[in-house]
């Protein structure tokens, strides 16, 4: 019987496999995102891998008399009986910029004052929008996409003075984590 002996091989296979271990184990679910403040260029290497990779999942609205192109989930749900919202993205070509707008579904129209309740177990939050700038779409979109990391959270929209549930639709919730994703990718707040 040949008895083991450690060798270059050996050592490396061994290396490897512990490296994959702690990789695997220690991994984040979620990426880092950096909210804190609101940038709206675009890296030159995000909006390349944008336009050839992830703009394939999106609608293409081009506007060349306003110098912007307009990108919306395939995929969202566009007839729908229930009040909703999507998130479209907006690339200002002409300046190198990129910004989130929310778009109301034709259930409800656009209100002066958006509120957006979210409960997760005992925790309770609001999220606004009051005056439907670029600058307050971005924290309202931030915030709702560091809700939407947490999978049990149900979600409240205040509309004619009264909560409705949105949301619900786990697909619903998946449409908008994914175009915040590509959103805070294409903008250079996610590695």
């Amino acid at each position: 019987m040949r008895k083991f002996s450690w060798n270059l091989k050996h050592a490396f296979i061994a290396w490897f496999g512990v490296t994959m271990i702690v990789l695997v184990v220690t991994f984040p679910k979620d990426r880092p995102i950096r909210i804190d403040t609101a940038e709206f260029r675009m890296p030159e290497n995000e909006e390349i891998y944008f336009k050839n990779i992830r703009s394939f999942y999106y609608e293409l609205e081009e506007r060349d008399d306003a110098g912007f192109n307009l990108y919306r989930l395939k995929t969202r749900r566009i007839d729908t009986t229930e009040p909703n919202f999507q998130l479209a993205i907006v690339q200002n070509w002409r300046q190198d910029q990129a910004y989130l707008i929310v778009e109301p579904n034709n259930v409800w129209e656009k209100p002066d004052t958006m509120q957006l309740a979210v409960r997760d177990g005992d925790n309770h939050d609001t999220i606004r929008i009051t005056t439907w700038n670029t600058i307050e779409q971005y924290f309202f979109a931030a915030h709702l996409y560091m809700a939407l990391r947490e999978e049990d959270c149900s979600y409240k929209l205040l509309i004619n003075k009264q909560w409705v549930s949105v949301l619900a639709n786990g697909e619903d919730r998946l449409n908008l984590k994914t175009t915040l994703k590509d959103y805070f990718k294409l903008v250079g707040k996610m590695p």
